[in-house]
């Protein structure tokens, strides 16, 4: 098996188990979806200086064009900080949208 297709089942697993916990947060009010002002968003040195690459951005964008809606969810931790979603949060801000909806941990 090729490297990128083994780093590509790896990452779908890592993705899957993040449903699932996120799932199940929701189940016992621990994460909520709430609209947010996209301005309120914080976001780690580590994502501004890891942009993510042409490839998954172009994607991502045309998914949204598409679709009029995001693929993945931003996921942001109880003061706002950027747990993932960052290539949603990079669309969102290039086209202007100035609220969003975002999973919030609420612990």
């Amino acid at each position: 098996m090729e490297s990128n297709s083994i780093f590509y089942i790896v990452s779908i697993i890592g993705i899957i188990i993040n449903i699932l916990i996120i799932d199940y947060k929701l189940e016992q009010n621990t994460v909520k979806n709430v609209n947010i002002d996209i301005n309120k968003i914080k976001i780690l040195d580590s994502f501004k200086y890891n942009r993510p690459k042409y490839k998954k951005m172009k994607e991502k964008e045309n998914y949204y064009l598409n679709n009029k809606k995001f693929r993945e969810n931003i996921v942001l931790d109880n003061d706002n900080v950027l747990v993932d979603g960052y290539t949603t949060y990079l669309l969102a801000v290039k086209y202007k949208i100035k609220k969003i909806k975002v999973i919030k941990n609420m612990q």
